[in-house]
C-alpha cells in the first residue's frame, strides 16, 4: 500500500519527505566508486532541486536518466536542502569538493527566495557540515512513511499539539516592525481557509507569511528598478560570478540553473497566488526586466547559465506544471526542467568522451 501510495499525484506534496540527511548523502558522495570514464555530478540547491530526489522525480534525476540513455554514465549526487539560501550552498559545495571533486556542479539558482535579501558577496564561507542526523523525533520517524506523513499533516488540521508553529512563528518573524492592527488587517486580506490550511503545514505556510507582508513581490521581482531587489540581483549576481571564477580556478565546470517564480509561467499557475491576494504580474510583458538584467549581467562575465523560463513557458501552453497550491514542479515541470538541463550540457559539449 505504501508502494501504491507514493505513485498517487497527492504523495508529490511530500516530495522531500524521505530525501536522506545531508550527512548521509554527503558520505555516499564520499564512498561511490568513481569510475575512469564516468561523469560525476554535484547538485546543489534548496527544495526545487532537492524535491522528490529520492523517488527519481527529480530534475536532476530526469536529467541524469536522459544522458545515460543517450550519450555517456554520469553519476548524480543530490546535497540539496529544503529551506537554504545561496550561502548555505556554497558551503556545501565547499565542504563536498574538498574531499572528492566533482566533474560538474549543478547550483539550482530559484527567482525568489534566493534573489530576496541577498545584499552583499559572502567573504567567509563556512565548510563545515554536521555529519549527525540530529533529527531524531516524532516528525523525522513519520517522513519514513509518506502515509503516515499524509496522515500526520491531515490530523493538524484539526489537532493544535501536532503542528510545527511555523506559520505563526514565520509570521512573528516578518512582522515584527508591524503593528498588532496592521497585521490582523493584513491577515484578513487571506480566505480564512488558506490561512487555516498554512497553520496545518498542509500548505507551505511562508507562502502565506510572505503574502502578509510583501504581497507585491514578484511584481518587484519582474521590475525591480527603484526597489530593494534591484540591489540583491545585483549582489547575487556578483557572487555566482565569484563562485563561477571558483570553479574554474578548481577545474569543476558550473552550471547556474536559474528557476523563475510561478506566477510568470502562465494564467494557471498564478491562481494559487491569486488566492493569497498576490500581484502576479510578469506574464503581462514579454520577459521579467529583472530576470532579464540578472542573466545578462552573469552571460557577459561568461557564467554558464540555464534559463528555464522559456521552456516552462511553452510547455505550460497545453500542461499544469507545478502542485497545486504549491510553488514546486509537479512530476511534468520536472521532466521539462531536467530535458531542459540535459539539453544544456550537451550544448555546452560537457558530455563528451
Amino acid at each position: 500500500m505504501e508502494t501504491a501510495y507514493r505513485y498517487l499525484p497527492a504523495s508529490e506534496r511530500l516530495g522531500w519527505q524521505l530525501v536522506p540527511s545531508l550527512s548521509e548523502r554527503m558520505e555516499d558522495y564520499f564512498k561511490a566508486p568513481a569510475e575512469p570514464n564516468d561523469l560525476t555530478l554535484l547538485a546543489l540547491g534548496d527544495s526545487f532541486t532537492e524535491f522528490q530526489d529520492q523517488s527519481g522525480g527529480n530534475y536532476i534525476r530526469y536529467a541524469e536518466a536522459q544522458i545515460n540513455l543517450e550519450t555517456r554514465k554520469i553519476n548524480a549526487f543530490n546535497l540539496s536542502e529544503a529551506g537554504t539560501d545561496v550561502d548555505r550552498y556554497q558551503s556545501v559545495f565547499c565542504a563536498a569538493t574538498t574531499q572528492r571533486k566533482p566533474d560538474i556542479a549543478v547550483f539550482g539558482i530559484y527567482i525568489g527566495n534566493d534573489v530576496k535579501g541577498f545584499q552583499r558577496p559572502i567573504k567567509n564561507i563556512d565548510c563545515t557540515i554536521p555529519t549527525t542526523n540530529s533529527e531524531l523525533n516524532l516528525r523525522a520517524w513519520l517522513k519514513k512513511s509518506l502515509i503516515l506523513n499524509a496522515t500526520f499533516r491531515l490530523a493538524k488540521i484539526y489537532l493544535p499539539w501536532a503542528r510545527s508553529n511555523f506559520y505563526e512563528n514565520t509570521k512573528a518573524y516578518l512582522t515584527k516592525n508591524m503593528s498588532p492592527t496592521e497585521v490582523a488587517m493584513a491577515e484578513a486580506r487571506i480566505p480564512k481557509e488558506m490561512v487555516k490550511l498554512a497553520k496545518s503545514d498542509a500548505i507551505n505556510p511562508w507562502d502565506v507569511a510572505i503574502a502578509l507582508v510583501d504581497p507585491s513581490l514578484y511584481r518587484s521581482l519582474a521590475e525591480p528598478k527603484g526597489t530593494p531587489i534591484a540591489e540583491n540581483y545585483n549582489a547575487l549576481a556578483d557572487e555566482i560570478i565569484i563562485l563561477n571564477q571558483q570553479c574554474e580556478q578548481t577545474d569543476i565546470k558550473c552550471l547556474f540553473v536559474v528557476i523563475p517564480v510561478a506566477p510568470w509561467v502562465s494564467h494557471r499557475a498564478q491562481q494559487y497566488f491569486i488566492q493569497l491576494t498576490y500581484d502576479v504580474f510578469g506574464l503581462e510583458i514579454a520577459y521579467p526586466v529583472g530576470l532579464q538584467n540578472f542573466l545578462s549581467k552573469l552571460s557577459s562575465s561568461g557564467v554558464p547559465t540555464l534559463d528555464l523560463l522559456p521552456a516552462l513557458r511553452r510547455a505550460a501552453i497545453s500542461e499544469s506544471l507545478f502542485i497545486a497550491k504549491d510553488i514546486h514542479f509537479n512530476q511534468k515541470g520536472q521532466q521539462v526542467a531536467g530535458n531542459a538541463l540535459a539539453k544544456k550540457m550537451h550544448e555546452l559539449g560537457w558530455l563528451r568522451d
